[in-house]
């Protein structure tokens, strides 16, 4: 059966005249006239379907007999295959099928569901006559005539290609995404309906929550949150919130299905269609319990900073007071000695230096005046003289060497020391002795002078405090460090119960150390003996 190839020779066989017919067989002859008016119907007919064929250039009308050969093309097929009307009449279908699905029998397999289903629709990749392919979908009937016998298919193809690009992009989107959110573990990813109900759970929901998709999917989101511990109206306030700015935020803390609390944040958005229409919502919520507690950890350490330093503060305060009066009275003590030691000295010269010189000048006056006597007398009153003179020469000897020890410029600080504990021992009748480790390092005169007075202070401090005991001074100077020890075998005292007295002594000698930037510290216990220790850098000198 043929629709839209030659139909000439068709029309010669139908009108021809039966054997033993003739122009005067009157019933013949109207038969004949009737089967002309079929004719010329069917060919107007025909025309009609040719023209509406043709007018339609999306699809391809192709229709084949039973060995599969083409018998009709329209201008669709022909615009979408390439081919004309010409040049397929009579070849076989398989020309546009690919060689895959040639060799596969796809056409084959297409007529047999065709026959026995009484349609076979299609998809797959075609050949054009350029040997490009395209994608088209297709539905391949079975034509038959008015006894219903089957003369050959029809079949109606569209180029879908756009489209399966379309799908297949669309579809790799959605793969994509759907790996995305199954990868997603760090955050949990669900969508809402405009009913707000849950379609979709990922695998980060449901670590973070901890319910699986078939307990939550279909299930009332602001059930959900009000489950975990969050106001279903504040649920609900924030999708109304999305709706007006397109975006909404929260965050609080929440509780799993195992009933462990977490701290979340989140964001909501809208989903829209195409024309703008709502479809629903869609939510992105994190974990940030760790970071929730390294902020609250954090706040803590910063108050216990502000606390400590407040306190500190408080507390320096307090010693700044208390030092400040330290230093009233150390200062008031030191103009005291500094008095004290002005009124001994003066003493020292009122009652022994003037007293001495008087009687020497009341001597010399008699020697001047002429001396009554032998000579015997007159050489005992010069010999008395002399002893004056001798006495009032060591008195002033002892003045100046406690106002400056001139040994320290002459000889050095070893020399000095050793002759200061001489001095010491002549007073005491338990050894005192004097031990040095030097080296060929010079020690500044102001050096010097602390380290010695801090030493008369501390074999003071022994006489006056320990008695007559065993005292050891060493002094140790090398490249790096000098350092003085007195140590004495005396009875001890407490330093904290000492250090609250401000003794004087002690004070002073740490005064002298910090003058030159060393260390003064003392170390002693009850029984036990006291040891003096001055320690000096020596790049610090």
């Amino acid at each position: 059966m043929e629709i839209y190839g030659n139909t000439e020779a068709r029309d010669r066989t139908t009108i021809k005249k039966s054997p033993g017919q003739g122009p005067s067989d009157d019933g013949s002859a109207a038969e004949l006239n009737e089967l002309r008016l079929q004719l010329e119907r069917a060919r107007a007919l025909e025309a009609e379907l040719r023209a509406f064929a043709d007018s339609v250039r999306d699809y391809a009308f192709i229709t084949l007999d039973l060995d599969q050969n083409v018998t009709g093309w329209n201008i669709g097929a022909e615009l979408l295959l390439g081919y004309s009307l010409q040049e397929m009449l009579g070849r076989p279908a398989s020309l546009i099928f690919t060689p895959e699905d040639v060799e596969r029998g796809e056409a084959d397999k297409e007529m047999s569901t065709a026959l026995r289903q009484g349609r076979a629709e299609d998809e797959r990749w075609h050949l054009r006559k350029d040997g490009s392919r395209f994608w088209a979908s297709g539905v391949l009937t079975p034509l038959r005539n008015a006894v219903g016998e089957i003369r050959g298919f029809a079949k109606v193809m569209r180029d879908r290609t756009e489209a399966r690009e379309f799908e297949e992009a669309l579809r790799l989107r959605e793969e994509r995404l759907r790996l995305l959110l199954e990868n997603v573990r760090d955050c949990a990813v669900f969508d809402l309906n405009q009913s707000q109900y849950i379609c979709s759970w990922n695998p980060g929901a449901e670590r973070i929550f901890g319910y699986t998709a078939g307990e939550v999917l279909g299930l009332d989101g602001a059930e959900l949150f009000s489950q975990a511990g969050y106001s279903a109206d504040s649920f609900r306030q924030e999708l109304q919130i999305a709706l007006q700015s397109g975006r909404g935020e929260g965050e609080s803390w929440l509780t799993r299905k195992d009933g462990k609390s977490f701290y979340a944040r989140w964001i909501t958005n809208v989903i829209y269609s195409g024309e703008g229409q709502v479809l629903g919502f869609i939510k992105i919520l994190r974990d940030e319990t760790l970071r929730r507690n390294s902020e609250d950890e954090e706040a803590r350490q910063k108050q216990f900073a502000w606390e400590w330093i407040e306190e500190q503060a408080r507390a320096a305060s307090v010693a700044l007071g208390r030092t400040e009066s330290e230093l009233v009275d150390i200062g008031r003590r030191l103009l005291n000695v500094q008095a004290e030691e002005r009124r001994r000295i003066a003493r020292d010269l009122h009652d022994h230096l003037a007293q001495r010189l008087a009687l020497l000048e009341m001597g010399l006056d008699r020697l001047r005046e002429g001396v009554p006597g032998s000579l015997e007398e007159l050489k005992t009153q010069v010999a008395a003289l002399q002893k004056q003179a001798a006495a009032l020469s060591e008195d002033v000897r002892e003045i100046s060497h406690r106002l400056h020890p001139s040994v320290l410029e002459d000889l050095g600080l070893i020399p000095a020391l050793k002759m200061l504990c001489d001095e010491y021992q002549q007073s005491q009748t338990a050894p005192v002795t004097f031990d040095s480790v030097r080296v060929d390092t010079p020690i500044p005169l102001e050096v010097a002078t602390a380290f010695y007075r801090i030493c008369e202070e501390a074999l003071r401090n022994v006489q006056k405090h320990a008695g007559d005991v065993p005292v050891r001074v060493q002094l140790r100077a090398d490249d790096s460090e000098l350092l003085l020890c007195v140590q004495d075998a005396g009875p001890g005292f407490d330093p904290e119960t000492v250090a609250k007295g401000k003794h004087l002594g002690l004070l002073s000698m740490r005064e002298r150390a910090a003058m030159i930037g060393a260390d003064c510290r003392y170390i002693s216990r009850a029984g036990k003996g006291t040891a003096v220790e001055v320690r000096l850098t020596r790049s610090n000198p």
